[in-house]
Formats: structure tokens, sequence, C-alpha cells
């Protein structure tokens, strides 16, 4: 009979390198560089989602496979994170949270 992997995924450090890789492409464009922390935040509860990312949530039969998902998941958060972030650039889409803001 074979060993039962306990090995999981790590959240936090699947957070940490999408946040580093995230502050990393800001910081080298010519536009704002900061972080948006509820961006950031809405962003990695959606893709941490059992039912978004389900291989977060299963054993691995070892610490590099895990590895790999947690680059993954890294990796899908940093690509909806810049996406949704340049939407956000756009001026019509600028112009549509003003009026939203002004009712």
């Amino acid at each position: 009979m074979q060993p039962t992997s306990t090995t999981y995924p790590v959240r936090l450090f699947i957070r940490h390198k999408a946040q580093q890789q995230i502050i990393a492409v800001l910081a080298a464009s010519a536009s704002e560089p900061s972080l948006d922390a509820q961006l950031f935040h809405d962003v990695v509860n959606t893709v941490l989602q059992p039912q978004a990312y389900p291989a977060i949530y299963e054993s691995h039969a070892s610490r590099d496979q895990a590895e790999v998902v947690e680059d993954e998941a890294a990796n899908a958060i940093v690509s909806t994170y810049l996406h949704l972030w340049q939407r956000q650039q756009d001026a019509e889409i600028q112009r549509l949270n003003q009026l939203l803001q002004d009712h």
C-alpha cells in the first residue's frame, strides 16, 4: 500500500507570489505603480475558491507537484488582476465608474 500524501499547496505562498509579481509589473510600467489592495483581495478570494481552482484543495504526491499548482494559481491571480487593472485604466470605464459614483 502506498502512503497517503498530505502535501497541499499553500494559499499564503500563492498570494505572496502573486503579489510580488504584480508589484514588479506595476513598478516596471510607466503608470501608477501601486497595488490596488481591494482589487487584489477580490481577485485572490475569487481564484482561491474551491470551485474556481480545485487543485489547491487536493493533496499531491510531492512538494514539487504542490509548487506547480501554487505557481499556476499565482499566475492566474496575476493575469486576472492585471487584466482588470488595465480595464480600470480605460477612459470609458473611468467615466462609467464616475457616473456610478455620482448616483
